[in-house]
């Protein structure tokens, strides 16, 4: 199911070490260690069209356990990602190091 993003327009992905990507501070949370995922229709996404409050059903509103996780990525990089500037909140070229 996707769901058209409504508030806000920064945390897209939150990476939080040792857990698995999470989209916005509701959206879809992916708990790599537990093999959980939760969902909340918050303010930043609209609602399901039966109006549930979560990616899941009723039922599982709280949380599923991960059967399986794909990731799909892409190989190449956009033209729209090449000419990318970053904000006022985000590092800026050359602020931070490259680890050796």
């Amino acid at each position: 199911m996707k769901m058209p993003k409504t508030g806000g327009s920064g945390m897209a992905i939150i990476d939080e070490p040792g857990k698995g990507p999470q989209w916005g501070p509701d959206g879809l949370k992916v708990n790599i260690a537990a093999r959980t995922a939760g969902s909340r229709l918050g303010p930043y996404y609209e609602r399901r069209p039966d109006g549930g409050s979560s990616l899941f059903l009723k039922a599982e509103a709280k949380g599923a356990q991960l059967v399986a996780l794909r990731v799909y990525v892409g190989l190449e990089e956009t033209e729209k990602a090449q000419s990318y500037a970053p904000n006022m909140l985000q590092w800026q070229p050359g602020e931070v190091r490259a680890r050796t």
